[in-house]
């Protein structure tokens, strides 16, 4: 991938994989807890995600080195 994702899992690792707001939100942040559904432009039936799994590349690659 890139640089930018080596410097964020340091930092994840380093400050923990901690995400605001909980799940346990209100309601009225539905689309901004991290296992919200992600929204996509094609509409409600396509496939879109969730920002965890986004976030987190581990089980796809790893780097060598992780300062």
């Amino acid at each position: 991938m890139s640089n930018v994702d080596r410097i964020w899992e340091g930092w994840m690792r380093r400050n923990g994989r901690s995400h605001l707001p909980p799940m346990t939100a209100s309601s009225d942040l539905l689309g901004h807890r991290i296992d919200d559904p992600i929204v996509t432009p094609l509409g409600p039936g396509a496939p879109g995600g969730r920002p965890r799994l986004t976030l987190d590349f581990t089980s796809k690659y790893a780097y060598d080195v992780v300062p």
